[in-house]
């Protein structure tokens, strides 16, 4: 079952390899005048090296778009997507959410065909229902993990306006499998795996944000480029004399 469900899939999920710009710093470094003179480096501030960020994602329609988390492609200046067939090919950013950490990426394959995964329905899971979860963890590429659904509707945050529909598993999701379907014994993609709570590593559980809400939000980043959200125009606060 485990491996008639991961190959449906699995070619369409893929690598996300992105680079961001060195912040700047306005502090200078510790090092005597002649050496900084040796090197060229500047009086005042200097700038860190780029910095690079990998993580996992998914093809989920036929127009090559892709959905992972916000925060592997946030403020990133170029991304590069490796399928599980060995092509490359850059990516161009359609939008982010950041409170609901998910974004949607266009690869630009000119022309190329590429694979796509099939959409579940995350309201369907049930707790117990097995569960796998596939992606890019510490450096392992395409790796597929077991576990169950844990529990539904978690919050990670003490916040009040923090997303409350965290789907929690025991399938192990380590740092690189941000961004990775989670899915059902069918092979249908049910939840993106976002976040391991409270550790850097796996520690038993972690989350993944509900497809149908993915979804939703990928469809209003494509439409509109932002995540529309409605409002309630009331305060409340004590009553005074």
């Amino acid at each position: 079952a485990f491996r008639g469900a991961a190959q449906q899939p699995l070619p369409a999920v893929v690598y996300v390899s992105t680079q961001r710009r060195g912040e700047r710093q306005s502090q200078s470094l510790p090092i005597p005048e002649p050496f900084r003179d040796f090197f060229g480096m500047p009086e005042e501030g200097y700038e860190l090296p780029p910095e690079q960020v990998t993580g996992t994602g998914f093809i989920f329609d036929h127009q090559a778009h892709v959905m992972t988390n916000n925060h592997v492609v946030a403020d990133a200046d170029r991304v590069l997507v490796r399928l599980n067939d060995g092509r490359e090919f850059p990516a161009e950013l359609v939008g982010g959410d950041a409170a609901t950490d998910v974004a949607v990426l266009e690869l630009q394959t000119e022309g190329q065909s590429v694979p796509s995964g099939r959409l579940g329905d995350s309201d369907a899971l049930q707790v117990g229902d097995w569960v796998l979860a596939l992606g890019n963890p510490l450096g392992l590429d395409f790796t597929v993990t077991a576990g169950i659904v844990s529990a539904k509707g978690r919050r990670l945050t003490a916040q009040p306006s923090a997303l409350e529909a965290f789907i929690q598993t025991d399938a192990a999701i380590n740092p690189g499998n941000s961004g990775g379907p989670l899915i059902d014994l069918r092979g249908r993609i049910v939840g993106i795996n976002s976040a391991i709570f409270g550790a850097q590593r796996f520690v038993g559980y972690g989350f993944a944000v509900p497809i149908d809400l993915a979804r939703s939000v990928a469809e209003d980043l494509l439409e509109y480029g932002y995540v529309q959200r409605p409002r309630l125009g009331v305060s409340v606060s004590d009553v005074t004399a």
